[in-house]
């Protein structure tokens, strides 16, 4: 995949909070558009206000899109989100790795909440039906490598993705307004990576992709979250406005930087996905770190 493959990257920060009327909080988010001449400029704001999506479901990044000049529809979009796509090789039980990923992804739809006691409650269930393992917590082989939180493993709560993954499942596998006698789920309207055969983004159908805002940190600013600027000189200067990140919390930079990571392996053509695929899937950048 390359830059020219590709018209508009979405950045989103994992939240699994849920508001006091039991829907979920907004997500932090970002958009990095190409202009009609051709140039890149970030977004981290409208109107002053941070961005944000309602959920992650078709119609609100169409929305979202639309107010930054892209038709959803006839645009080329990846979606960079920090919820994990994928689950550990032991789980699984066919050689279609995405169907069976999908298939346990609609499960989330079944449940009547959000919140941290539902996703506790998913993921064990998903334990009990298709592990046989003894370890209490399986990791995929990239969370290994990367040192990052199993899917599983609800506490320690600051490095819980568990709640915010389940919400993401949730927002990607709930029927969306039927319209007519069609009631469509956003999971059956966009591309899994690295599951996805095509070799780039389809227009009208857009990538969601793993990403893990610590690694984007790591790779392409040499810090930890939340450090001065020291982008490589390839995104300073391809990219306007990149500064503005600096405008917004801590959440909604994390979006920013998913963003520009994303930029950057499309320009240097580091954008790469595993050779062998299994129900495991990948986070974006992974194979750029060596294993200990």
């Amino acid at each position: 995949m390359k830059l020219e493959d590709v018209d508009v990257i979405v950045g989103v920060d994992q939240t699994g909070a849920v508001k006091p009327n039991g829907k979920a909080k907004t997500l932090p988010t970002a958009v990095l558009p190409r202009r009609a001449d051709g140039s890149w400029t970030l977004k981290c704001t409208s109107n002053k206000k941070a961005l944000g999506l309602e959920s992650l479901q078709i119609d609100k990044l169409t929305e979202l899109l639309a107010r930054h000049g892209h038709d959803l529809h006839k645009s080329r979009t990846l979606v960079v989100v920090d919820s994990v796509i994928g689950l550990p090789g032991e789980l699984q039980k066919s050689d279609d790795a995405e169907a069976e990923l999908r298939s346990i992804m609609k499960r989330a739809a079944k449940r009547p909440k959000y919140g941290a006691k539902e996703a506790e409650v998913f993921f064990n269930q998903i334990l009990q039906t298709h592990y046989n393992g003894s370890d209490e917590y399986p990791k995929r082989s990239v969370e290994q490598k990367l040192r990052a939180n199993s899917v599983f493993r609800s506490r320690p709560y600051q490095k819980n993705i568990q709640t915010g993954t389940y919400r993401i499942w949730k927002d990607l596998t709930t029927p969306l307004v039927p319209t007519g006698s069609v009631c469509k789920t956003t999971l059956e309207q966009i591309e899994l990576w690295p599951f996805t055969k095509a070799r780039k983004p389809k227009v009208g159908r857009p990538v969601i992709i793993e990403g893990y805002p610590s690694l984007a940190w790591r790779l392409l600013n040499q810090t930890t979250r939340g450090k001065p600027l020291q982008l490589p000189k390839a995104v300073s200067a391809g990219v306007k406005n990149y500064k503005s990140l600096n405008q917004v919390s801590a959440d909604h930079q994390d979006a920013a930087m998913l963003c520009l990571f994303a930029w950057s392996l499309l320009v240097e053509a580091k954008f790469s996905k595993p050779k062998q695929l299994s129900l495991e899937g990948d986070i974006l950048g992974s194979h750029l770190v060596k294993a200990d």
